[in-house]
């Protein structure tokens, strides 16, 4: 079952580079996302009037109060309803797109 999982997680990553759009996000809350996933960041976003709600884990920032109701780039693909918060470096990586001027303030959140 875990094999599925991961083809299923690389077909998703796939079809966000190739066929996602960017869209403007907000962040909600964080959640608890159970024990092996920890606390995951609620997004919200809007596609043809429609509002949608994701979450993402993000165990690489520390000082997660800061980040509740901020505006960060959605990545999202309409036909599968994948979507992906770019709010790290790394995000912005995985999809050939420089990491914003803008968002240097969230470096200084990252664990080390």
């Amino acid at each position: 079952m875990l094999g599925f999982g991961v083809i299923y997680f690389e077909i998703g990553r796939y079809n966000l580079r190739h066929h996602g759009l960017l869209l403007n996000g907000r962040t909600l809350e964080w959640e608890n996302g159970g024990s092996n996933v920890g606390l995951s960041l609620q997004f919200e976003f809007y596609y043809n009037g429609e509002r949608i709600v994701g979450d993402d884990a993000y165990p690489e920032i520390n000082g997660r109060s800061i980040f509740d109701y901020k505006f960060f780039p959605v990545m999202y693909e309409p036909e599968s309803g994948l979507s992906e918060m770019l709010i790290l470096p790394l995000d912005f990586k995985r999809y050939n797109m420089k990491f914003p001027d803008s968002l240097n303030w969230v470096l200084k959140y990252m664990k080390k």
